[in-house]
């Protein structure tokens, strides 16, 4: 093998445009656009022959979003990001403080920038966001700030009784006293 040539096209009918030749056994492509797809294929070349173009692969690049807020609610956590430019969607992930692996909250479309998450259990959250394009996702964006959330409690009753209203519930994880108003 004397050398390698790699090209690169955007579309399956558009022609092969040749973007390194090269003696190195691997080249980054610094000159694409992030939600755009990108078809690129190899080709050996041999001192007295070349090989026809063998390796042909469809990749999409995606930037990663930027997140702009994290913050607790009443109902739920709220998470806010920058729109991706291409991205067909974005999945949300949590991880509780004591947790090693990332759970998925959520996802959401096209569109949207923020999701609020109301599947938690009280306690200490970490977020972070991954754009998708398609079936390629970006690297994932981790919040900077630790969120506590405390839940309301749940199962909220009042009984009429003979000697006044009776105030029932579920407690609410990590509460450490309630209070009636």
């Amino acid at each position: 093998v004397t050398s390698y040539e790699l090209y690169r096209k955007l579309n399956a009918n558009d022609e092969w445009q040749l973007i390194k030749s090269t003696d190195a056994t691997g080249y980054l492509d610094e000159d694409v656009t992030n939600g755009t797809t990108y078809i690129y294929s190899l080709k050996t070349v041999g001192q007295d022959a070349s090989s026809s173009m063998n390796i042909a692969a469809t990749v999409a690049r995606i930037e990663a979003p930027v997140i702009t807020g994290v913050g607790a609610t009443g109902d739920g956590v709220d998470i806010t990001w920058n729109k991706v430019n291409g991205a067909t969607g974005y999945t949300i992930y949590r991880k509780a403080r004591d947790e090693n692996e990332w759970q998925v909250a959520g996802s959401v479309g096209t569109g949207a920038s923020s999701y609020k998450d109301t599947t938690l259990n009280g306690g200490y959250y970490t977020y972070a966001v991954v754009a998708t394009l398609n079936n390629t996702e970006s690297a994932m964006t981790i919040s900077n700030t630790e969120i506590y959330f405390l839940c309301a409690p749940k199962n909220v009753v009042l009984e009429n009784t003979k000697t006044g209203i009776k105030i029932s519930w579920s407690g609410a994880d990590n509460a450490a006293s309630y209070q009636i108003k």
